[in-house]
């Protein structure tokens, strides 16, 4: 799954250069939520709050009756999160709070982990792993914990459904990402994994597809590195085929019809809002809600209309 970040700082939209520098700022997170919900979940992240300087919950809230939306920043306690949930959130991405005991130290704070989790459900909780060089680090990556990135992501995912991975060293500078501790860290837990990162081409798309976790963009999507369109379609395992099974719903989830679509006929998709399947008899072409891909991105699932 592709997956766009809204990141809030101010009462702006922004992509900041390792958590710190403004390389671009934007007003206008009601029409991105919008746009992004097409072609997958979006991550609303609230940068203030993350770094203890004030909360953009009020610009928040609309989002999340306008996209699916995960949302992040200065989670600090399970009725926060499930505050969150009330008011729209699919998921909760919780960071420092997970690494600073009772006692105001580093570790795994377990109980808050646990809290959360009975609170909102496992199934809602995203861990975000932000690490530097191996070394988990939180405060909006200022602050160096001294714990190891594996064993962190080991103890936290009996909590949490999916790990969110960012290679802070990458962040924001579009050089590409270290695919090694993405491998290594795939390879230690069984839940999901998102990436993000220094994400900057197809190919890095392909290959984190490929190694079986789902990417998250900024600076890429929003500097036109990345097209989103082109992001889905690379993200999907094809296997050497020229159509992949769509699954056509509608909004309330009732199954509608299945078929096939190639990679044309989802790039017009896309870029016309409407969808025909290749193979679906009636000929009947659905008005695109948004589209999704399967958790094993062997398939699609399109909600339309």
């Amino acid at each position: 799954m592709i997956i766009a970040s809204i990141d809030i700082q101010n009462g702006k939209v922004v992509q900041l250069k390792q958590g710190e520098e403004e390389v671009l700022q934007r007003d206008d997170p009601q029409e991105l939520a919008a746009q992004f919900d097409l072609y997958g979940e979006v991550a609303v992240i609230d940068l203030d709050a993350a770094k203890n300087k004030g909360s953009n919950i009020e610009m928040i809230k609309p989002l999340l009756s306008i996209a699916e939306c995960r949302v992040g920043g200065g989670i600090r306690s399970a009725q926060q999160a499930k505050e969150l949930v009330n008011f729209g959130a699919r998921k909760v991405i919780a960071g420092s709070s997970v690494f600073r005991n009772s006692s105001g130290g580093f570790g795994i704070n377990i109980p808050f982990l646990k809290e959360m989790s009975k609170e909102i459900g496992r199934d809602r909780v995203i861990v975000a792993v932000d690490a530097r060089h191996g070394e988990i680090v939180v405060d909006g990556w200022k602050t160096p914990t001294g714990i190891d990135l594996i064993k962190a992501a080991k103890a936290v995912e009996v909590y949490a459904d999916e790990l969110l991975f960012t290679c802070v060293e990458r962040e924001g500078c579009m050089g590409g990402i270290d695919l090694e501790p993405v491998r290594s860290l795939r390879e230690a837990v069984c839940c999901k994994v998102t990436v993000a990162g220094g994400v900057s081409t197809l190919d890095e798309i392909k290959e984190i597809s490929e190694i079986g976790c789902d990417i998250q963009l900024g600076m890429a999507l929003y500097t036109g590195k990345i097209n989103l369109a082109d992001a889905f379609i690379t993200c999907l395992m094809w296997k050497n085929a020229d159509c992949i099974p769509v699954f056509v719903q509608s909004a309330d989830g009732k199954e509608l019809t299945t078929g096939f679509a190639g990679k044309e006929c989802l790039e017009g998709a896309f870029r016309q809002g409407k969808l025909l399947l290749e193979g679906e008899t009636s000929g009947k072409t659905f008005q695109l809600i948004r589209l999704r891909a399967g958790c094993s991105r062997e398939a699609v699932i399109a909600v339309g209309v």
